[in-house]
């Protein structure tokens, strides 16, 4: 199945790409007009208007655990460091591929520096609303 990427980001769109097709390969399906947008960082996928019933089918074993994953600690950069036991050969190759997603759109910077949760913690301007 082919997956149309709109994108400003072309490391992105390299690794949504790949991600799409290990699923797909792996006998993930979705309506043959969905698209995805990739831009200033954000990333959301578009259904065609009037789309009715599912858009994404995804086999149970595809579901990447994210749970006692290791991270490293930067503040800057997702990297795994090792992934949940019992995770399988094809579930910790995507959830590698999430976290370079993740650090292709700049999410973690994105997190620290703009996220209202965050904001609210730490924006003097945010803090009293």
């Amino acid at each position: 199945m082919n997956l149309t990427i709109h994108s400003d980001c072309s490391p992105a769109s390299a690794v949504l790409l790949e991600i799409a097709e290990i699923c797909a390969a792996h006998g993930a399906q979705w309506h043959p007009e969905l698209s995805a947008e990739i831009l200033g960082g954000a990333m959301r996928l578009l259904a065609p208007p009037g789309t009715n019933g599912p858009i994404i089918s995804m086999p149970t074993e595809m579901l990447v655990p994210i749970a006692w994953a290791q991270w490293t600690l930067s503040s800057s950069e997702l990297k795994l460091l090792q992934p949940p036991q019992g995770t399988t050969a094809v579930q910790c190759e995507l959830l590698q591929l999430h976290a370079e997603l993740y650090n292709a759109t700049n999410k973690l910077s994105w997190w620290s520096n703009a996220h209202p949760a965050r904001l609210a913690g730490t924006s003097p301007e945010v803090r009293p609303h």
